[in-house]
């Protein structure tokens, strides 16, 4: 089992032996939750509305173990500077399977006990405070799932049946995880008004856009970082979200299967699609 922590500067602190000794952890299996509920006039109890997932707080406590008091004191400038801004927590379990959460360190984190039981020339004990607002943990590494299109009744095998003659393609996607989960979906031009729906959800995502050869467009669904960029030949990057439709919606995978389906107004064989996600997980 280990435990690592990847700060923004790029250093990462794994709490294992001889330089840190780890002595517990907490806050890694559910987050909190807050349930919305509504009451009628006269109703026993209440109806349930939906339940939202709280930020996540997780604490661990470890020490630090080294040769003098001065690599002390260095390797204690070195994790305080890896705190430094959002991070990333990973946890590796024991058959290897491995999971990470994005936090900052919470105020006063690290904090370091002064009195001689937590202290001596060749330790020091300490704690870590984390906020994940995101409570959820992730897959560290996404999958793919590519959908080249069918067109003038040649078709390239992916997920049959499917209409032939149209320009389009569909797929199963699997979001073996807990929850929803948000999707990034990269378009591969020369193609005309491309749309990606959930059919699962019936959502869709659609524009009214003309993406030339070289072009390409990347979508985000997540949650507060909803995003569509146009990139062109040159890598000069514009705000596409203009060119979405007013009736789309930035669909996310449900747990499970989700069919998958994209379709546009003209293209040549070369475009393509591809969608991106992590599964996510409520607690490991």
């Amino acid at each position: 089992m280990l435990i690592a922590w990847e700060g923004a500067n790029g250093t990462t602190i794994e709490f294992r032996e001889p330089s840190i000794i780890l002595e517990s952890w907490t806050g890694f299996a559910g987050p909190a939750r807050t349930h919305q509920t509504q009451k009628a006039v006269g109703q026993i109890g209440s109806s349930l509305l939906d339940t939202l997932y709280e930020q996540r707080e997780l604490s661990i406590r470890a020490v630090l173990v080294a040769e003098t008091r001065q690599d002390l004191f260095a390797m204690r400038r070195i994790l305080i500077a890896a705190l430094i801004g959002e991070g990333t927590l990973t946890w590796t379990q024991d058959d290897g399977t491995a999971y990470v959460i994005a936090c900052v360190a919470d105020s006063g984190t690290p904090r370091f006990v002064g009195d001689a039981g937590n202290q001596s020339t060749f330790h020091m004990r300490f704690y870590l405070d984390l906020l994940a607002p995101d409570p959820t943990w992730y897959d560290p590494v996404g999958e793919e799932q590519h959908m080249n299109s069918f067109e003038g009744g040649m078709t390239i095998p992916f997920e049959l049946p499917l209409d032939l003659g149209t320009v389009g393609a569909s797929a199963i996607i699997r979001n073996k995880g807990d929850l929803a989960t948000p999707v990034l979906i990269t378009i591969t031009g020369p193609v005309t008004n491309p749309s990606i729906e959930n059919l699962t959800t019936d959502q869709t995502i659609a524009l009214v856009l003309d993406i030339a050869a070289g072009e390409t467009l990347v979508i985000s669904t997540v949650y507060g970082s909803i995003a569509a960029t146009l990139t062109d030949a040159l890598g000069v990057e514009t705000n596409a979200m203009r060119y979405i439709t007013v009736d789309s919606e930035f669909w996310q995978l449900q747990p499970g299967a989700n069919e998958v389906s994209y379709a546009s107004s003209g293209e040549s064989g070369s475009a393509e699609v591809v969608i991106g996600w992590r599964h996510r997980y409520a607690g490991v």
